[in-house]
C-alpha cells in the first residue's frame, strides 16, 4: 500500500504537512518545525526520510526569504537528485524551548547516525535567530 502524495507524514507522533518539493512548497509565516526530506535508498514503509530537522520563529522567512544557510549542503546530498522535499509543522502555541526540545528528539530518532553523508554536520543548528529584513 503506497501513501498518497497529499497525505501528511508522521514523525515522533506529530503530523507534518504533506512533503512538497522544496522550491514549490507553500511555507507559512508561523513558528514551527520543518523537515528536509529525501527519498530513501531502498523501498520501505516511508518513501521519504529526513536529513534535517529545523525550528524557527518564522518558517517562511527562514526557509525562503533569508535562505536557509544549509540549503547548499542539502542540495549536495546524493539523494537530492531524486528530489528535495520540505514538510512543516506549525506550532504557534509552542515556545522556542519546547520547539528546540522536540527538534532534538526528532533529530536523535530520525537523523543522527543514519546518514553517512551528514557525518560531522550539525543537524541541530537552528535558524531561529534569522530576522526578516
Amino acid at each position: 500500500v503506497r501513501r498518497r502524495a497529499e497525505e501528511p507524514v508522521e514523525f515522533g507522533g506529530y503530523k507534518f504537512s504533506a512533503p512538497k518539493p522544496y522550491f514549490e512548497a507553500v511555507i507559512p509565516q508561523k513558528a514551527g518545525l520543518f523537515l528536509i526530506l529525501v527519498q530513501r535508498w531502498r523501498w520501505t514503509r516511508r518513501l521519504l526520510r529526513p536529513i534535517y530537522v529545523g525550528e524557527c520563529d518564522n518558517m517562511y522567512a527562514a526557509l525562503l526569504m533569508n535562505g536557509e544557510k544549509n540549503l547548499v549542503r542539502w542540495l549536495m546530498h546524493p539523494r537530492t537528485a531524486a528530489g528535495l522535499y520540505v514538510s512543516v509543522l506549525p506550532t504557534p502555541l509552542m515556545d522556542r524551548q519546547a520547539r528546540e526540545s522536540l527538534r532534538d528528539r526528532l533529530v536523535a530518532r530520525y537523523v543522527k547516525g543514519v546518514d553517512p553523508f551528514l557525518q560531522g554536520f550539525s543537524c541541530m543548528e537552528s535558524p531561529s535567530t534569522m530576522a526578516v529584513s
